[in-house]
């Protein structure tokens, strides 16, 4: 596997999540993320590890949703670490906003990745 930069896993990554089908996001996940990757995301039990455990986090999600994983800024680099604020939408339905944060293996793969999710806003009250 060649090295890449932890901004070039997490495009990867990215493209994983919107892959139409699931040969596509294996092999985004292969690309970007360790084998032994590890996704901490609020909406899981537990600790998801490994490509397969995070291929079925990703199918589930979409499959419910539906939406794209889109980025709303730039991706943040250095040190090894990388975070990137996003958005799940379809158009103009956004399901949810919030960052992610990931640590970088040796080879520039992401070897953790930390999803935090913001709060919805309010919903204004009618008066």
């Amino acid at each position: 596997m060649k090295t890449s930069t932890p901004a070039e896993s997490l495009e990867n990554y990215l493209a994983a999540w919107n892959a139409t089908d699931a040969d596509d996001c294996s092999a985004r996940l292969l690309a970007g993320c360790a084998p032994d990757v590890v996704l901490l995301d609020p909406n899981a039990e537990r600790p998801l590890n490994g490509w397969a455990a995070v291929a079925s986090h990703i199918a589930y999600f979409r499959e419910r949703h539906g939406h794209r994983m889109e980025p709303t800024g730039h991706i943040d680099a250095h040190h090894g670490v990388c975070r990137l604020p996003w958005r799940l939408a379809d158009g103009d339905d956004v399901h949810s906003t919030g960052v992610l944060i990931a640590d970088a293996a040796g080879d520039g793969r992401l070897q953790r990745i930390l999803h935090f999710v913001d709060a919805p806003a309010p919903t204004p009250s009618a008066n």
